[in-house]
């Protein structure tokens, strides 16, 4: 094959304190079939230069000529224009953790002009203590910044966010008119200037393909910008869009003005088809492209299928990961991962190894099609990943991460001694045991997130989750006591679910916040899509969807009918109000109706119902039949005292030392043979081998010595059943 000089591009606004991993992978996959590419983040590019003295003294001078316009938060903001303008670099090098010292004038009084966004600061004032510069600076600098954002949205560029740049625009028009209209009169000053850094950009890299991933709609406006200028300026140069919104959205499509902005559209996974894209093939695999006046769709099964470990390492060579930003825009310690710190984030593995949520978008091939990472291969990942960025930090950004995948993977990070920060998705079923947590975080692990949904068992089943609440709360705790924080998706809304249902959901929420089970969540409105279960079996569910055609751009969203269910946008503002509450701390012991300025029926959970759950989990000993046992503690050195038959065992955690003093032959027997069961050995020490050597030499099973001090000594101390 001809090697082609491609340019892969995030579109703006994806997020701006980490890579978005899409482009990262593709450039892996390229290396390996030795096809040289160029990566760029077009929106910290963007942002960058729009944050810049130079670029906003040009913005202010716009706004100023239609001031009287403007709300009057925004009219404020123009009026501290010097203000803004002095500080803004230094506000963007302290996010940058580029100027620490600067944290000190940021928490300074009158330092930072202040708008709307700081009303938030000044009713958690208390919060932050004395000594917490760099924790109140990080937040005050976010809050300024999302300032003006707004002024920006208002007087600059309606569409402008910093995360959902355009999001509105292509959500409110699945048809295509009114964002065609607006790409091809896209002459505000955000528009411009992104056209301006593409154009540069271009002349740079002089690439012959350009690849856009789109993964959310809040991309696609400014992809199709781009598209434009590509047409307008390099019709020679070949476009393919693909991405997780074109894969999920335009998969019906039939509006072939699209085709005015690029080449062809990829879906799912896209390696076979760009490849075939570069060598001129005809035979095309999930592609649409315009020709010949014509939209054309080919699944060809010629094309080869690259299993998803063997794509290639990620590659973050092009990007200065230097430029990225760490925003606080909350200060719930876990609510904040999503914004705050450099996270490598990669997949454990493809598609959802669950895939049975009857909301989800299940019918799509991404999602229902598993593919986990032998974990070698995970850890050579990880490995040349710090090499390349110097950060430790990783998301592991799976739809849900499976159990044994990173019991394995734990297990082997401790082996090899890495040391990472890790988070990701998981759904709170039974397997995460007691132990399995502590392992977990031994291994790195500081927060998962997963599904609590409707929170209520009735519902849970309808959506086919495979957990009941008693089961998550049972999880919960153990991550709990792991110190491994919890973010939660709840959801309200959901087909037939009653009023009652909903207050009591919240009133389950709220005792999890209570008993620190969770310690962030946020509500999602149900949304019915059109590759979810609930769509092709509508009855089912007991819902009406009116006899429509498919739109002719995207598709996704689909209006409904709830035959039996109650009004739940009523419920939206109470249910967020009691939530942003509940994770600052605030509201356990307040009456639910206190969130809503409606009648609402009274909870009908019994208000300590988690607490006796809880309860009734304490000192329940792991499944005895789970396969086996590992010591992740240090071995510990022994003493004999003149006066003692046995010996004083040793253990010196790295925070704390503790000692054993054995009363009898079975307690030095296991202190003595703890390197048996160390994480280190391949493979693990089974139950039934452990049980073998006990009968053999001590005449004593598993199961028998399960209520000794000793064993519960060592089961606090790094003895895991696993």
């Amino acid at each position: 094959m001809k090697k082609q000089k491609i340019l892969l591009v995030t579109p703006p606004l994806t997020q701006l304190n980490t890579p978005y991993p899409a482009t990262v992978y593709l450039k892996g996959f390229l290396n390996k079939q030795n096809i040289p590419s160029l990566q760029v983040d077009l929106g910290i590019t963007l942002f960058l230069k729009v944050f810049s003295k130079s670029e906003l003294n040009k913005l202010f001078e716009i706004a100023e000529c239609n001031s009287h316009q403007f709300t009057d938060n925004t009219q404020r903001i123009i009026q501290l224009k010097a203000k803004y303008i002095s500080t803004i670099d230094l506000v963007i090098a302290y996010l940058q953790k580029k100027d620490i010292t600067a944290g000190y004038n940021i928490c300074k009084k009158g330092f930072l002009p202040q708008a709307s966004r700081f009303t938030s600061y000044h009713q958690m004032e208390w919060i932050f203590e004395p000594n917490n510069i760099h924790e109140k600076a990080s937040f005050l600098a976010t809050l300024y910044l999302e300032d003006m954002a707004d002024f920006i949205q208002e007087a600059i560029c309606p569409f402008f966010e910093f995360s959902k740049y355009g999001e509105k625009l292509v959500l409110s028009n699945p048809e295509f008119n009114l964002l065609e209209k607006n790409v091809e009169n896209s002459n505000d000053p955000i528009s411009k200037l992104t056209k301006n850094i593409f154009k540069t950009i271009i002349e740079n890299y002089r690439p012959e393909f350009i690849c856009f991933t789109i993964p959310f709609p809040g991309n696609m406006f400014s992809a199709l910008i781009c598209g434009k200028v590509i047409k307008d300026h390099h019709p020679d140069i070949k476009v393919i869009f693909g991405g997780g919104y074109v894969s999920t959205e335009l998969r019906q499509l039939s509006d072939h003005r699209i085709f005015k902005y690029t080449d062809f559209i990829v879906l799912d996974r896209g390696e076979s088809a760009l490849l075939d894209i570069l060598a001129g093939k005809t035979e095309l695999t999930n592609t649409f492209y315009f020709k010949n006046n014509q939209l054309n769709f080919l699944n060809s099964k010629i094309s080869e299928k690259y299993p998803y470990y063997q794509m290639g390492d990620p590659d973050f060579s092009d990007l200065n990961l230097n430029q990225y930003l760490s925003l606080t825009d909350s200060l719930n310690p876990m609510h904040r991962l999503w914004s705050d710190g450099q996270w490598n984030k990669i997949s454990l593995a493809y598609g959802c190894y669950w895939a049975r949520c009857s909301f989800c978008d299940t019918h799509l091939k991404y999602i229902n099609c598993f593919e986990p990472t032998p974990v070698k291969h995970l850890i050579a990942t990880i490995k040349n990943i710090i090499k390349q960025t110097c950060h430790t930090g990783f998301h592991f950004v799976d739809e849900a991460a499976p159990v044994e995948l990173l019991r394995d993977l734990a297990l082997q990070l401790l082996k090899e001694n890495i040391s990472i920060t890790w988070w990701t998705n998981i759904r709170f079923e039974k397997g995460f045991t007691r132990d399995l947590c502590r392992l977990l975080a031994a291994s790195g692990c500081i927060g998962v997130s997963g599904g609590i949904e409707v929170a209520n068992d009735r519902l849970l089943k309808k959506i086919k989750k495979g957990v009941t609440i008693k089961q998550a709360t049972q999880v919960l705790h153990h991550y709990k006591k792991s110190g491994i924080h919890v973010h939660a998706y709840l959801m309200y809304g959901f087909p037939t679910q009653t009023e009652q249902e909903t207050i009591d959901a919240l009133e389950i929420v709220r005792q999890l916040f209570k008993n620190n089970l969770i310690q962030s969540a946020y509500w999602h409105r149900f949304t019915l899509t059109v590759h979810s279960d609930i769509y092709h079996q509508p009855d089912k569910y007991q819902i009406q969807i009116p006899n429509m055609q498919p739109n002719l751009f995207a598709n996704n969203d689909v209006p409904f009918v709830d035959l039996y269910g109650c009004q739940h946008e009523n419920f939206s503002f109470g249910l967020k109000k009691a939530l942003f509450n509940y994770m600052n701390g605030i509201g356990f012991d307040f009456n639910l109706q206190e969130w809503f300025d409606f009648k609402i029926p009274k909870p009908q959970i019994h208000s300590n119902q988690i607490k006796k759950l809880i309860k009734a989990l304490h000192n329940k000993e792991e499944d005895q039949r789970q396969s086996s046992l590992v010591w992740i503690g240090s071995l510990p050195a022994a003493t004999i005292k003149n006066h003692r038959k046995y010996k004083t065992y040793y253990f010196h955690d790295p925070d704390q030392a503790y000692q054993f003093q054995c009363q009898n032959d079975l307690d030095e027997w296991l202190c003595k043979n703890l390197n048996l069961f160390q994480f280190n050995k391949q493979p693990p020490q089974t139950i039934h081998e452990i049980d073998q050597k006990f009968k053999k030499e001590m005449g004593l099973s598993i199961k028998q010595i399960s209520h000794k001090p000793i064993w519960k000594f060592l089961k606090a101390h790094g003895l895991l059943i696993l």
